[in-house]
């Protein structure tokens, strides 16, 4: 993949600051050190302890995520957005107390949003297939792709073609996704410093206080910038990002070292910390009472835009839930795709068929724009 254009000519709409790097190394499994305090779990439980001491209610706050894309091509250079609504987010203005995501971006072949609500199914007339070609062409009077579509790196975040992109956001402040929580202060990010877990690269952030993100208004939460990545032999490169809420986050590992002192063995200090950050990773104090949605229209086969309750502890995918056109008011807010239309069925349906090829027709494009598939 070419490298010869900047991510600062890529990226537009946000007040960019300077490039973060995250560290891409997992938290190693120390073996207790000889060093260690017997008491040195009880030391780090009792930081632990302060910051839930200290956390808001967030009973009555409400945080809302969407994906938005702009009318561009799947695998072409293009613009798409996690968008974020907080309401009642007075609560989240206390800088040292802050709330995060986990973001991640992972290669895909097919859309599950098209797949569960479309498949199988006509639109006009149309024949959609049964899965969603996300690398071919597919017939409109069979549903049936011209060739299987070629997946591409689906399951290798490290491989070497990698989507090329820039993510970047006004609105947060990122940490290190190492497992200590560094605040790295920077708002800008791309697929070099993401760290690999599972078929996905991830990286961690937080809410910027005292900003339009927790000031009841609907706002891009995180830009990204694709590279044009449409040529990369067996087929295009598809790509969704997801992102996974994680609450309020426990404390650093630096503030957790300024609290039990320096005398305490690295080794031991760090195998206490990651032991007692997966306690607080799995508990939903760290959420502290708030509410939080994703807002889709593939949540169920309805075709309705909703706003679901998210209750689980894993990604939520842009190409699970599907997109919305950001270029219409009701597809920013994230509630509908025009003006007029807030069902996926009733959208789709007014959309021009009739070419031989479902992919190049007006449809094909619209389910492009917005199947979450960048």
């Amino acid at each position: 993949m070419t490298q010869n254009l900047s991510r600062r000519t890529l990226a537009k709409g946000a007040a960019w600051a300077a490039p973060a790097v995250v560290a891409s190394a997992a938290v190693p499994a120390y073996a207790a050190s000889s060093s260690c305090p017997d008491d040195i779990d009880a030391q780090v439980d009792a930081v632990f302890q302060m910051r839930l001491a200290a956390l808001p209610s967030l009973q009555n706050t409400t945080i809302r995520l969407w994906y938005t894309a702009n009318a561009n091509s799947n695998g072409a250079l293009g613009t798409s957005n996690l968008r974020m609504q907080v309401t009642n987010g007075g609560a989240l203005d206390v800088a040292d107390l802050p709330f995060g995501f986990e973001f991640a971006q992972r290669n895909v072949a097919t859309s599950p949003a098209v797949n569960k609500l479309f498949g199988g199914g006509t639109i006009r007339s149309a024949k959609m297939p049964a899965e969603w070609p996300a690398n071919n062409k597919w017939n409109t009077r069979t549903g049936v792709a011209d060739a299987s579509p070629a997946a591409v790196n689906v399951d290798d975040p490290n491989a070497r073609n990698q989507r090329d992109v820039s993510h970047a956001s006004s609105y947060i402040n990122v940490y290190s996704a190492d497992g200590r929580y560094k605040n790295l202060g920077a708002g800008e990010f791309g697929e070099e410093t993401g760290v690999a877990e599972g078929n996905h690269l991830k990286w961690l952030f937080s809410i910027k206080p005292k900003t339009a993100a927790t000031k009841g208004n609907a706002v891009d939460f995180i830009n990204s910038n694709w590279r044009d990545a449409t040529v990369a032999g067996s087929g295009a490169i598809y790509t969704a990002v997801g992102v996974r809420p994680v609450g309020f986050l426990p404390p650093s590992f630096d503030q957790v070292r300024s609290s039990v002192g320096s005398s305490v063995d690295e080794a031991c200090l760090l195998e206490a910390y990651t032991k007692r950050v997966d306690v607080w990773n799995n508990s939903n104090e760290r959420f502290a009472g708030a509410t939080i949605q994703f807002s889709g229209w593939s949540h169920d086969t309805s075709g309705d835009t909703k706003a679901v309750t998210y209750t689980g502890n894993d990604y939520v995918y842009s190409n699970e839930i599907g997109a919305f056109q950001g270029t219409t008011s009701a597809g920013n807010a994230g509630t509908g795709f025009n003006g007029s239309t807030s069902n996926a069925i009733t959208f789709f349906n007014d959309q021009l068929v009739g070419l031989t090829r479902g992919q190049d027709t007006q449809l094909g494009y619209q389910l492009m724009y917005a199947d979450g598939i960048w």
